[in-house]
């Protein structure tokens, strides 16, 4: 059975009021040319249009393009073009020919000096690769007026329409309708955009215009365009939705121990040391983000314990405590209510090493305080071919199911396995990637053992089954961190066996290391590691992650040589309810870092020139409940990430307890 799933638009979930439109090639600006405009930091727009800017004698030219706002300064994007002819037949393996080119874009904002001049960026279309069909460098400055917007720019290109000056207008009609006009290779362009989103509550905006070559006809250009904020932190505009309703009730340690445990928090124990509180407890519910379970604790404790006592908070997993928070509660009691504090002061956190919690006098524990719940993660997942031919997305689609089941608090048995949904052509019978489909079987069943070798060392050893393509191995394998500089930075390592159940002779021998930095000031991560990957390749990976809150975007190199690399771009969001479902001792959630993402190759070794498929290139199998993902919430479990969002703590406070 065959599937088809007509690619026209994308998914979005919101459209915001937007600093700059996207055009067609991909880059911010007006119609066909770039504009001076970054689009607001944190919005990723996607577009649809078929636009031709090569000379081509195919009949058919259409794109997938997209950019989002780095920061106020930086732009990037990319964009996936296919052109083909009316007439072309179908290959035996189920592909249709044409031409295809996959590229990137950059653009960078000068900061003006003086609101009263023009904004001035300088980009770059189309850098890198081994297929270059649309490099163009450029230089564009735009001034707006009123609702009205006019850029002026000179580009250079040896193949692009985007080549000598360019200028273009648009004026901003209403909040529903904009008009442009502008110039470009010796052909004008007028347009109108409309946007639904007020009218219909879609996040969705059509562009309609024509192009007028110099010696030629009226061509029409149509686009659609879709966006998506990928910040989803907490405003401070929460504060008028929500009031927080934390009034402090006598102090009573059993009635705090029974409102955690209605929220879901487990291996709750209450005690005093030096005078303070002290709080052990375990987060299995609030997977978006740790900083929920910490707001609810925080809440609670200054309704119930008093307000006046500072408060330990203990985080851990399987008894090994993993991060400690003290706060000073009088001064949150301020903080909460939004009078002046000096909670970022007074507020401490580390990593505490397990003698934590001796010398405590433990005064209530929760019903459950020794009992840790299963886990059940259901989740989508897909792979998929960009590109193989024009207007449809060829995919395997499946659901996975990842099962937790602990055996006390010494170790956890895990299983995952996959379930089917469908296939498109060239993932069907005799399809072009028909052994790439996700069939129903059990994918790992391994033990896992958690264990904390000092207050910033942290591994998780894995044995068990595992399948990597089809083939089934043995697997063994050990992760491990080392945390510096309050968490900002992490050396991290893994060793892998896999022994191949199905030929003998082809075992599989992993180890890598690395290290992740965090950069505040941009809520950036730099990763760089080094190893023997997947099929004994070794080489290089850098990785470059952007947050926006709880989601991340992420620009990957894989290098062996310079002959030898590929490179990804991939969104990271997570998949599940601010707050998990808590069904007697079993959680019932979704993914809290759900990764999507598309890779090409850059430069290849083999077939000089080509963009191929290698989805095995430098792979690094990776098990269900990993250290970093799992444990340390993607890197985020750490002091200075506290520190940092101590204002989201508030919010989110509101948020989750306000009415």
């Amino acid at each position: 059975m065959k599937h088809r799933l007509k690619i026209f638009s994308g998914l979005a979930l919101f459209a915001s009021t937007a600093v700059a439109d996207l055009s067609y090639p991909g880059i911010s600006g007006s119609l066909r040319t770039p504009s001076a405009k970054i689009l607001p930091a944190g919005e990723l727009q996607y577009q649809h249009n078929n636009y031709n800017d090569l000379s081509s004698t195919t009949d058919n030219t259409y794109n997938h393009v997209f950019a989002v706002g780095i920061n106020s300064y930086i732009e990037f994007g990319g964009r996936l073009t296919n052109w083909y002819d009316d007439d072309r037949t179908q290959r035996p393996n189920g592909t249709l020919p044409g031409r295809r080119d996959l590229s990137a874009n950059l653009k960078f904002r000068v900061p003006r000096l003086h609101s009263a001049l023009p904004d001035i960026a300088f980009g770059i279309q189309d850098f890198g690769g081994e297929a270059v069909n649309f490099r163009s460098t450029y230089g564009v400055m735009s001034k707006t007026i009123g609702n009205t917007t006019a850029s002026l720019g000179y580009a250079k290109s040896d193949g692009s329409d985007l080549d000598g000056e360019f200028a273009s207008i648009s004026h901003k009609l209403s909040d529903d309708f904009t008009i442009a006009a502008d110039y470009l290779a010796e052909a004008f362009a007028v347009g109108l955009t409309i946007n639904a989103k007020r009218t219909t509550g879609l996040p969705i905006s059509l562009q309609v215009s024509g192009e007028k070559p110099k010696d030629g006809d009226w061509k029409e250009l149509i686009a659609l365009t879709l966006s998506l904020p990928l910040d989803k932190k907490l405003s401070p505009a929460t504060k008028s939705q929500k009031t927080i309703a934390l009034e402090k009730h006598p102090r009573d340690p059993t009635r705090f121990i029974a409102a955690l445990e209605r929220h879901g928090l487990s291996h709750l124990r209450l005690g005093t040391k030096a005078g303070d509180d002290l709080i052990y407890l375990e987060n299995n519910v609030y997977n978006h983000s740790y900083l929920d379970a910490l707001s609810v604790v925080l809440a609670t404790a200054y309704q119930y314990l008093g307000g006046q006592r500072p408060v330990q908070i203990i985080l851990g997993k399987q008894n090994i405590p993993l991060l400690a928070v003290w706060v000073d509660m009088k001064e949150y009691g301020e903080f909460i209510h939004n009078r002046p504090s000096s909670m970022r002061q007074s507020t401490k956190a580390w990593y505490p090493d397990g003698r934590v919690t001796n010398q405590v006098t433990w005064v209530a524990r929760g019903r459950y305080d020794n009992r840790a719940p299963i886990d059940v993660k259901l989740r989508p997942v897909i792979r998929s071919n960009l590109g193989s031919e024009w207007g449809v997305f060829d995919y395997s689609a499946a659901v996975r199911a990842d099962l937790k089941i602990p055996l006390g608090n010494v170790a956890n048995v895990v299983v995952s396995g996959s379930v089917p949904v469908a296939n498109s052509d060239l993932y069907d019978d005799d399809g072009a990637f028909a052994n790439r489909r996700y069939k129903s079987k059990i994918d790992q069943a391994v033990l896992q053992k958690l264990g904390k070798l000092s207050p910033s060392t942290t591994a998780l050893g894995s044995i068990g089954y595992g399948t990597i393509n089809d083939e089934e191995y043995t697997v063994g394998q050990v992760e491990g961190v080392h945390t510096q500089a309050l968490g900002k930075r992490q050396l991290y390592g893994k060793l892998a066996y896999y022994r191949n159940n199905d030929r003998a002779g082809d075992d599989q021998k992993i180890a890598v290391g690395g290290l992740r930095q965090h950069i505040d000031f941009l809520d950036m991560e730099a990763d760089l590691s080094y190893g023997q990957f997947y099929n004994e390749t070794r080489g290089v990976k850098a990785k470059v992650s952007k947050f926006y809150g709880d989601t991340a975007l992420s620009a990957e190199i894989k290098y062996i040589d310079t002959d030898d690399l590929s490179g990804r771009l991939s969104i990271t969001l997570p998949l599940t309810p601010r707050r998990d479902k808590l069904v007697g001792n079993t959680v019932l959630r979704g993914n809290q870092s759900w990764n999507y993402g598309i890779e090409t190759t850059i430069k290849d070794p083999v077939v000089v020139g080509s963009n191929r498929v290698r989805p095995d290139f430098m792979h690094n199998p990776a098990v269900s409940y990993s250290l970093n993902k799992e444990y340390f919430d993607r890197g985020r479990l750490s002091p200075y990430h506290v520190i940092n969002n101590l204002e989201q703590i508030r919010l989110r406070s509101r948020d989750l307890l306000g009415k």
